[in-house]
């Protein structure tokens, strides 16, 4: 499970649609199916139902989404905090006006 899987599991869900979370995203819709294809067999279970015209997030996919955005949220919060300690350790001085 990485990062990149996440963040397609969540635009998909978000865009209700492959083409769209797709663009979205910047890459190929067979690539994005493969990413939710990976993180679906890496927890053993069905995120989306999916037919050529819907997708229909099930059960666990509605479960997963919630610790998901979560998991996302923290991941944006520590990038944030590495970015400020960096800059502290450099001796940046941001001055907004």
């Amino acid at each position: 499970m990485n990062i990149i899987q996440l963040k397609s599991f969540v635009e998909i869900v978000n865009s209700k649609s492959f083409s769209k979370a797709a663009k979205k995203l910047g890459i190929s819709q067979p690539a994005l199916s493969m990413q939710l294809q990976a993180l679906e067999e890496e927890l053993g279970t069905k995120l989306l139902d999916r037919t050529t015209k819907t997708i229909k997030i099930t059960k666990t996919g509605r479960e997963t989404y919630k610790y998901v955005k979560k998991i996302l949220s923290e991941h944006k919060n520590l990038l944030k905090a590495i970015r400020i300690e960096e800059e502290i350790v450099r001796g940046k001085i941001n001055i907004c006006g």
